[in-house]
């Protein structure tokens, strides 16, 4: 039995449910969420095997270094990498205490080369336009979860 009085889907796949009161006076609440993520994608792969990435939507950058992104090809492999930038003993003074902007950020995947980035592990075919998103929260679970279930508490 439905927790909902009614539920569907409407054409670009949100889903919507009523739940009826008892109290035609009563409060009414409205849950929301969206169904879009932020992402980001390739946009480039240095001869060294790191990748620079642009954003797909708005994400603060101050999130970024350190976070896992995970890259998902064509053939739904899927890749993890970590968001790094210069490391202090090769960036001026000024600039050490400045978070970088995304493109000067670089996503490491564990690899050497270019050419390792689009072979590996076999076939891995990273390439620029490569799409990827922010794990946060799917790490933590080892699962892809909504965040709204998140905020709401749902248990998995």
């Amino acid at each position: 039995k439905l927790a909902v009085d009614k539920a569907w889907i409407d054409p670009l796949g949100n889903v919507l449910a009523i739940k009826e009161g008892s109290d035609p006076n009563g409060l009414r609440i409205m849950l929301d969420a969206h169904v879009d993520e932020v992402g980001f994608m390739i946009s480039h792969i240095s001869d060294d095997g790191f990748i620079t990435i642009e954003t797909l939507g708005g994400i603060d950058k101050r999130l970024m270094l350190g976070a896992l992104l995970q890259f998902q090809t064509d053939e739904g492999k899927r890749i993890m990498g970590v968001v790094g930038a210069s490391p202090p003993h090769i960036t001026k003074p000024d600039e050490r205490e400045k978070v970088p902007a995304i493109n000067e950020m670089f996503v490491d995947i564990g690899c050497i080369s270019y050419q390792e980035v689009a072979s590996f592990p076999t076939t891995l075919e990273l390439s620029p336009n490569s799409a990827a998103v922010h794990t946060g929260i799917t790490a933590l679970f080892a699962v892809r979860i909504p965040l709204i279930e998140v905020y709401l508490g749902v248990k998995y």
